[in-house]
């Protein structure tokens, strides 16, 4: 996220005084800010997954694994259950982060952004405590 708004001031300082400097200045949606974390939340999380298995492959695929097949696989429970257990997949916590309004059965955007940091948070400290304790 902090990466998206260097970049737009960057881009503000370079292109100051051409006639597209108006574009730039508009006041932006706080949404299109949280929007730019998401792909740097998820490159932490593989990140995360890959120092807990110690091996690039086996990371990207559980990364792969979390964010694409378990969440249809959770169709297959009762939708009682489905539905309660749904919004809160970091997959789904990330796309009510990039959807327009409020859908059913989603997070609100600050819920999805605290559900998805703190699933990074946790796979951060695991694999830095595992770090700890294989490697030093």
């Amino acid at each position: 996220m902090a990466q998206g708004v260097a970049g737009a001031n960057a881009r503000q300082a370079i292109l100051s005084g051409q006639p597209i400097d108006r574009v730039l200045t508009r006041r932006r949606s706080p949404r299109r800010d949280r929007r730019r974390g998401v792909p740097a939340l998820a490159g932490l999380s593989a990140l995360g997954l890959g120092a807990i298995a110690r091996n690039t492959a086996s990371g990207i695929a559980t990364f792969a694994a979390v964010m694409f097949v378990i969440p249809p696989l959770i169709t297959i429970l009762p939708s009682s259950i489905a539905n309660s257990i749904t919004p809160y997949l970091p997959s789904n916590a990330g796309d009510a982060l990039m959807q327009i309004g409020h859908h059913a059965n989603t997070l609100s955007p600050e819920a999805a952004l605290a559900v998805f940091a703190g699933y990074v948070a946790v796979v951060i400290a695991v694999a830095a405590g595992l770090l700890i304790a294989r490697d030093v």
